[in-house]
């Protein structure tokens, strides 16, 4: 492999490496806006993880409505696993929305 090839490898390893450093602030940043009653800051961390999850889907292949697809098949499973689960009606109405914008 020459130059090149190893550069174009260590430049996307360092990108993925970016977004799940992204990811994790994302979270921290949710996770802090929680505990100060800061709901901007929280949503915004939950904002910067999602965004985060999407890109990082993209660098491993998937296109943005296949990781759509895949989010409402991992909710569909919670659902029928969880059916009692105090949170099963928010499971099914974020899966019915995604569904609604075209899943």
């Amino acid at each position: 492999m020459g130059v090149e090839g190893r550069e174009s490898i260590t430049q996307r390893a360092h990108a993925m490496e970016q977004l799940k450093s992204e990811l994790l602030d994302g979270i921290a940043a949710l996770v802090r806006g929680q505990l100060a009653g800061s709901d901007t800051v929280a949503r915004e961390g939950a904002a910067q993880a999602c965004a985060s999850l999407y890109l990082i889907g993209s660098r491993l292949g998937l296109s943005y409505s296949e990781m759509d697809r895949w989010i409402v098949h991992y909710l569909r499973q919670l659902i029928a696993e969880r059916q009692e689960s105090s949170w099963s009606k928010e499971l099914q109405e974020l899966a019915q929305y995604l569904e609604r914008h075209g899943v």
